[in-house]
């Protein structure tokens, strides 16, 4: 089971207001039969009150929910649908931030993932390739192409020196890869992400709806380890403003996280065979001259809920306008 809209489950947080609101209501309603009725009527009518109160706000607030449900795009079943892709396009967005000179992967993680990058290029063929930097700021470094000397050319020079803004915007880096594409439909398009996961900007999670809706992939590729390693400089390691070590983690889980949401793939820069199983996956993908090939999409279950939202609020209707013991 998969959320396909996870930046709206914020609106689950309404409900919290909502649920206060309506126990402010029932005092205030249970003080207002206090004036009206009198001592003598009150424990009967406010017996009668609290059960209907109780029961037509649980059938709203229950009808609330399954909308929430429907919106957030729950899907757990698949259909084959025929590809008609006739390309590859293979955007690549390398984290250059400082703490990709960690060596925690040798001889470091920058150097490993331009490597893993390099022998993708050489080993897909018929394929086109581009290659996005980031660290505070993106930049497309090289546009889609097939020129495989630009690009290698290209790799030979990336250090985190290639972009002077600070910190890690993975965001942005994604967002300006989703719009970086040749524009040709017929092309399959995929992401692939290396990074050590450490955003120190933005949400990365903001791009899952469009990555989905547009049918790419994101493919993501920890640079480091859990463990971690300081971040050497010239000389020197990097400090923050006590003077102690900084040490760089990999953070698994967000990347992990993202590649699920968008039907991509995981993998690990530190595991031994990790630019075979890469350089495969993606080779899987390239175009099947005998055509015929299938792809499985996730069908949105947003119908049942929407179904059980509308059965909830007639039920609360009903509620509030039945007559109850000749009393509402």
């Amino acid at each position: 089971m998969r959320i396909t809209n996870p930046e709206l489950l914020w609106l689950y947080f309404l409900l919290i207001p909502i649920f206060i609101l309506m126990i402010l209501f029932y005092f205030s309603g249970i003080n207002d039969l206090r004036k009206l009725t009198g001592t003598w009527r009150f424990v009967s009518i406010k017996r009668v009150f609290r059960v209907r109160y109780i029961v037509s706000n649980l059938l709203f607030l229950l009808s609330l929910l399954s909308l929430l449900i429907g919106l957030s795009g729950l899907t757990w079943q698949k259909k084959p649908e025929k590809d008609d892709s006739t390309g590859l396009e293979v955007m690549f967005v390398l984290d250059v931030s400082r703490s990709m000179l960690a060596q925690d992967i040798l001889p470091t993680r920058l150097d490993k993932s331009v490597s893993l990058i390099t022998t993708l290029i050489d080993s897909v063929n018929n394929s086109k390739f581009g290659v996005i930097v980031f660290k505070g700021e993106a930049v497309i470094s090289v546009p889609i192409t097939e020129d495989k000397l630009a690009l290698e050319s290209f790799l030979t020079t990336v250090s985190p020196n290639i972009i002077t803004t600070p910190g890690s915007n993975q965001e942005k880096a994604l967002k300006l890869a989703l719009s970086g594409f040749s524009g040709n439909s017929s092309n399959k398009r995929i992401i692939l992400m290396v990074s050590d996961g450490e955003s120190l900007e933005g949400d990365i999670f903001k791009v899952v709806t469009d990555a989905v809706n547009e049918d790419i992939p994101i493919f993501t590729v920890a640079a480091g380890t859990q463990t971690g390693s300081t971040i050497v400089v010239g000389d020197t390691t990097v400090k923050n403003k006590y003077g102690k070590e900084v040490v760089s983690r990999t953070d698994y889980s967000l990347l992990e996280n993202l590649s699920e949401l968008t039907y991509g793939k995981f993998y690990k820069l530190e595991e031994t065979q990790v630019i075979a199983h890469v350089s495969q996956d993606i080779k899987s993908l390239e175009y099947d001259k005998a055509g015929g090939r299938i792809k499985y999409i996730n069908v949105i279950q947003y119908r049942p809920f929407l179904f059980l939202a509308l059965v909830f609020l007639c039920l609360y209707i009903f509620v509030k306008e039945w007559r109850w013991s000749e009393i509402f």
